[in-house]
């Protein structure tokens, strides 16, 4: 999985470099985890002590940018990460309160039979569903 990495990175034009691969690393080691950039900035300096958070950020967003990363706008619009895990669609149901996410097993825009609107080609879409799950409904913490 590494190396497929790896090589996605060289393919889109982008070096591989000590940071790149730190990065990589901690997200390799835990693929299924979603992981805040200040998050992975602590998992990062474990690893090199001389990274700082702008680099981390920076290719949070270029590793997000070519698809190897995915992104989901969780508690009070926070950025989580995790691997793409070569995922064509991305739908997720996110709890509102505890920021739970449980990925939705089918494509509600195939569903609809919207694949082409009016001339419009869709080449990449995500559908993220906020609401509250049972547990926070049932400890009354919803807003």
């Amino acid at each position: 999985m590494f190396n497929d990495l790896e090589k996605k990175l060289v393919q889109e034009g982008y070096k591989i470099t000590k940071n790149r691969r730190v990065i990589l690393e901690v997200f390799n080691e835990t693929p299924e985890s979603w992981i805040t950039a200040q998050d992975l900035f602590e998992k990062v300096l474990n690893k090199n002590q001389k990274i700082n958070f702008s680099t981390v950020y920076r290719n949070l967003n270029m590793l997000t940018k070519i698809g190897i990363l995915y992104q989901v706008n969780k508690e009070q619009g926070l950025g989580y990460y995790r691997l793409n895990n070569n995922q064509s669609y991305h739908h997720h149901l996110i709890c509102k309160s505890c920021g739970k996410t449980w990925r939705v097993q089918f494509c509600p825009l195939k569903e609809l039979g919207v694949e082409h609107i009016q001339g419009f080609t869709i080449v990449d879409h995500k559908f993220e569903i906020y609401g509250y799950c049972s547990d926070c409904k049932k400890q009354g913490k919803i807003d």
